[in-house]
């Protein structure tokens, strides 16, 4: 059976109605226009009318009294910059950097650096007095101590070792015991001399390495004859604060060299020693514990060092390098330390050697620039 169809009933079609999709931009559009030309009056919303507020006179003045006292400091800050730059000029002093500024007067200059030991001389009384014209030193600092200090070789049947001395006569070398040990004798050499000497072991002191303090750690050692070059040093006291020059043979810088010396001599083959190092630094203070004078300073040292000379800017003994401290806590704290040439001049003395020694404070004398050059030495 069949259903009827509304139309078929007689029921007439729905009225289709029209589409109208541009109304609701449109009306969206006029209500945007509106709310823009809302913003757009005169003295509404965003843009106030043309009415001012009126100016505070006080407060205008203090913002003017506040600009000029910054233009005032800045002014004096530059002012200040440039009259307290210091100025490397090789004569070690604060100079302005202004045109025309010339050096302070003597009593007014203050040593900032130590001069390189290429740079200064030694003083006269450093050096032995020359028995001849011709014969007296004329060198730096540098020249000195390349002259004075030897590379000492202990070398037996298990092993070796190696330290440093110096020279205190022109046949008698001063160093540490615990660098010579129980040997009866050892090698020497430096740049001058790089054949090595054998040089016996005429005294040392004997050690305790139980000792809770600082002891005597000496050891002469003489050669036969007058080593090529040789400069003796001579000895003067110790002062807090005062500059100083170490002079070695470090084995964290020259080990590997010393090894290869060590290999070329006994291959029979010529060879020289590596050169000596020199750091700087100073004299932090003199201690003294159960009668042995020491100190702690700030030239920089490691084994190999030991018996070496630690010198003022003068080029004369202050003390010998003898040890160093090292903490084994989680911050590493390093100390460099030398026995006082007082204690060393002490032992030399016992033991028949008499050191030269001088008691004047150090005045440096700087090696003058090569005329002309306009240039510090190096």
């Amino acid at each position: 059976m069949t259903t009827p169809s509304p139309t078929e009933e007689g029921t007439p079609p729905e009225r289709v109605r029209p589409s109208r999709p541009w109304l609701a931009p449109a009306i969206a559009c006029l209500l945007a226009a509106v709310g823009l030309g809302i913003l757009l009056i005169p003295g509404l919303l965003r843009f106030p009318g043309h009415d001012r507020v009126a100016e505070d006179p006080a407060a205008l003045a203090a913002l003017e009294d506040g600009n000029r006292a910054l233009e005032a400091e800045i002014a004096r800050l530059r002012g200040s910059m440039e009259g307290g730059v210091c100025v490397y000029d090789g004569a070690f002093y604060p100079q302005s950097v202004e045109e025309g500024a010339g050096p302070p007067p003597a009593d007014a200059q203050l040593d900032l650096l130590p001069p390189p030991p290429q740079s200064a001389r030694p003083a006269p009384d450093a050096v032995p007095p020359a028995e001849a014209e011709d014969a007296a030193f004329d060198g730096t600092i540098d020249d000195l101590l390349k002259r004075s200090s030897v590379l000492i070789l202990n070398i037996a049947d298990d092993g070796f070792g190696f330290g440093t001395g110096f020279f205190v006569d022109s046949r008698t070398i001063a160093t540490n015991s615990h660098v010579v040990g129980d040997a009866q004798e050892v090698y020497v050499a430096n740049d001058f001399n790089p054949k090595p000497l054998t040089a016996k072991v005429v005294a040392r002191t004997t050690l305790n390495p139980d000792a809770p303090s600082p002891e005597q750690d000496f050891a002469i050692l003489r050669i036969d004859s007058d080593a090529a070059d040789a400069v003796p040093l001579t000895l003067a006291p110790p002062r807090r604060t005062q500059q100083v020059y170490a002079s070695g043979y470090p084995g964290f810088f020259v080990e590997d060299k010393v090894v290869a010396y060590i290999k070329a001599i006994a291959a029979g083959q010529d060879a020289t020693p590596p050169q000596g190092v020199v750091t700087n630094g100073i004299v932090t203070t003199v201690q003294e514990a159960a009668g042995v004078s020491y100190m702690p300073h700030t030239a920089g040292l490691s084994p190999g060092n030991s018996g070496g000379p630690l010198v003022d800017l003068c080029g004369r003994v202050v003390g010998i390098n003898t040890f160093v401290t090292q903490t084994t806590d989680d911050l590493v704290l390093h100390g460099d330390y030398a026995l006082s040439s007082d204690t060393l001049a002490n032992f030399l003395n016992s033991n028949g050697v008499t050191p030269r020694t001088a008691s004047d404070a150090c005045t440096p004398e700087r090696v003058a620039a090569p005329s002309g050059s306009g240039e510090t030495p190096e």
